[in-house]
């Protein structure tokens, strides 16, 4: 409560004495008036506070009351709701599975199915593969034996050259050998001649000279 300032009166300290006591009395009784007017006032809020408090109380209780109620009523409805959204769940689940496994088992005999086949394709390949390695390895082979055949003809055809030409190498060597000696041979002969031819006229020339001499002298002894 805030303190009321005191206010200086007006005429304070004028008059006489019984008009002051008069005014204190006055004020004093006003107090007391103001003071049972303001305790009643807090009594009666206070009150008004405790009744609004319990009325309060009790409407909350209440409503917690109905709150409970309700809550326990949408607990039980979710509750309910929640066991037959399982069941049902439960039941699709279980139609799924059925369906699962019926699924597989056709897969299962699909696969079977292609295995089987697969195998036969694959040992069909198989064979096939293997004919074709046979068929290619006798061809091969007959390739190598021509091959062969053809390399022994060249190198042969080769050797047989070779040696016809060293024949024919040697043959001319010695032809040249021959030629040469018969050459030399004319060439000694034409030697031979020429000197020959030399030694004759050499001889003639000698007795002419000498015949030409002694009919010199016969000339002169005559």
């Amino acid at each position: 409560m805030k303190k009321m300032k005191k206010k200086k009166r007006k005429g304070e300290g004028e008059g006489s004495q019984t008009k002051k006591k008069k005014k204190k009395k006055k004020k004093k009784k006003e107090k007391k008036k103001k003071k049972k007017k303001k305790k009643k006032k807090k009594k009666k809020k206070k009150k008004k506070k405790k009744r609004r408090r319990r009325r309060r109380r009790k409407q909350k209780k209440k409503k917690r009351r109905k709150t409970k109620k309700k809550k326990k009523k949408k607990k039980k409805k979710k509750k309910k709701k929640k066991k037959k959204k399982k069941e049902e769940e439960e039941e699709e689940e279980e139609e799924d599975e059925k369906k699962k496994k019926k699924r597989e088992k056709k897969k299962k005999k699909k696969k079977k199915k292609k295995k089987k086949k697969k195998k036969k394709r694959e040992k069909k390949k198989k064979k096939k593969k293997k004919k074709k390695k046979k068929k290619k390895k006798k061809k091969k082979k007959k390739e190598n034996k021509e091959k062969k055949k053809k390399e022994k003809e060249k190198k042969e055809k080769k050797e047989k050259e070779k040696k016809k030409k060293k024949k024919k190498k040697k043959k001319e060597k010695r032809n040249k050998k021959k030629k040469k000696e018969e050459e030399e041979e004319e060439e000694e002969k034409e030697k031979k001649k020429k000197l020959k031819k030399k030694k004759k006229k050499k001889k003639r020339k000698r007795r002419r000279r000498r015949r030409g001499k002694e009919e010199e002298q016969e000339k002169e002894q005559e």
